[in-house]
């Protein structure tokens, strides 16, 4: 054994050789049971105050039910099966309410952590200037609203989510403002949690 390491300790070639072998041993043995941990992605940018996928209530010039902005409170806590249970609720009592519809999908997608698309629907809501432009926000809404229902529930209200394709909604309240519409289309750029 003396002789193999006064052998390899006399021959250049042959140490250099030995050193490299046993670092690289040395380095897989350390990969192998201290593999490296990928980087979680960092989360994305908050959303500004007139965007919202339930965690605040965008439409409050229609705000008649506590019930709804308790909803948001506990999708903001991420509280999915209470905010659901208050949803119905609200829908059982305001059956045109776009908004409720939107976030009672949406944490129906969260509470079941399944895949799906995300979309953005910019509207003017809450900070339009003319009841008649908010009224075509809701409608608009009203569209979006039913899509999303018909697409995730495809054989029915209240009915199981769809097994192949789920659409999840971020509403967006544009305020019939140029410059707020430019806020929200910087913020959906930021955004790079579109499909999960």
């Amino acid at each position: 054994m003396n002789d193999l390491f006064r052998k390899i300790s006399t021959n250049p070639v042959t140490f250099s050789l030995t050193s490299l072998v046993f670092f690289l041993f040395t380095v897989s043995v350390y990969f192998f049971v201290f593999p490296p941990q990928p980087t979680p992605p960092p989360p994305p940018p908050p959303l500004p105050e007139f965007m919202s996928y339930g965690e605040k209530s965008l439409v409050s010039f229609e705000r008649e039910f506590d019930q709804k902005e308790e909803s948001t409170q506990l999708f903001k806590g991420k509280k999915y099966q209470k905010a659901i249970n208050i949803l119905e609720k609200v829908r059982t009592q305001k059956i045109n309410d776009p908004e409720a519809l939107i976030y009672l999908n949406n944490a129906e997608i969260e509470q079941s952590s399944r895949e799906h698309y995300t979309i953005a629907v910019a509207v003017p809501l809450n900070k339009s200037r003319e009841t008649s432009i908010r009224d075509s926000g809701l409608e608009i809404l009203r569209g979006v609203a039913h899509a999303q229902e018909r697409l995730n529930h495809p054989t029915g209200l209240n009915k199981p989510l769809n097994n192949e394709l789920l659409l999840k909604v971020l509403i967006a309240d544009d305020g019939d403002n140029p410059e707020q519409a430019q806020i929200i289309a910087d913020t959906l750029l930021e955004q790079d949690n579109w499909n999960h």
